[in-house]
């Protein structure tokens, strides 16, 4: 549930008016404190656990403030997952793309769709001004915890990406069934967001070494792990039902 506007009570996403469609984000000093303060409080205290006035407390910035970028919590929350998710999903496009040209007319290889899928993840996990570990955190929050509202307006912004990845795993693997496909994407995606998502997850993949764990030694180790899961032997009587 998230805070309406100005009176203060908490309100459905899904009650709220239709958003309109997304313009391009604009930026100020104001704007991304608030932006970076609702991000951190976010992935702490989940979007619904967090008040505005606390978002406003942490940014150093009065509630006129906050009201002069967004009228709702909605719109403020909208623009969180904005700033990040847009340049993650253009760039999982933008190789999903080259990799459909470079091996047409044939599928994509499973390993080349789960590449192109994953690498944009660890990219914006690897840097504080793209998100870092903490945002993929906020992530798997959301993805572990979802309030549907939120859900629903992911899945209106955000859903096109996750659908072209899913109809690429579909051609690179026709002989699975599509609930078991549905299935082992949504563990996919799972997997991944909790191994970016922390810094202690890497440092478990890490065991007994003595070196420090980068984010591509996770990705050389998890890739493999994603392959084998998706390329498993299919279950004929199975029911399992899952959506990603």
């Amino acid at each position: 549930m998230l805070d309406g506007a100005r009176g203060g009570a908490d309100t459905a996403l899904g009650q709220l008016p239709k958003l309109e469609p997304c313009r391009p984000l604009a930026r100020s000093d104001s704007r991304e404190r608030i932006l970076d303060a609702a991000e951190r409080l976010f992935a702490d205290q989940g979007v619904a656990a967090t008040s505005l006035r606390e978002i406003g407390q942490a940014a150093q910035a009065n509630p006129g403030s906050i009201y002069f970028h967004w009228k709702t919590k909605a719109e403020l929350v909208r623009d969180v997952f904005r700033r990040r998710l847009e340049p993650l999903d253009a760039e999982r496009v933008r190789r999903l793309d080259a990799a459909e040209r470079a091996w047409a007319p044939e599928p994509v290889p499973l390993e080349d769709v789960l590449s192109a899928l994953v690498g944009p993840m660890l990219w914006i996990a690897s840097g504080p001004d793209r998100g870092g570990p903490g945002f993929v955190r906020l992530l798997g929050r959301t993805y572990n915890e979802p309030d549907r509202d939120l859900v629903r307006m992911l899945r209106r912004d955000h859903g096109a990406t996750l659908e072209r990845f899913r109809a690429a795993l579909a051609r690179a693997l026709p002989d699975l069934p599509e609930e078991q496909l549905s299935a082992r994407f949504h563990f996919a995606l799972g997997a991944l967001a909790f191994t970016l998502g922390s810094d202690s997850s890497w440092q478990l993949a890490a065991g007994r070494r003595r070196r420090a764990v980068s984010g591509q030694d996770v990705l050389r180790e998890l890739m493999p792990f994603l392959v084998a899961g998706f390329a498993a032997p299919s279950l004929p009587d199975a029911r399992v039902r899952a959506s990603a």
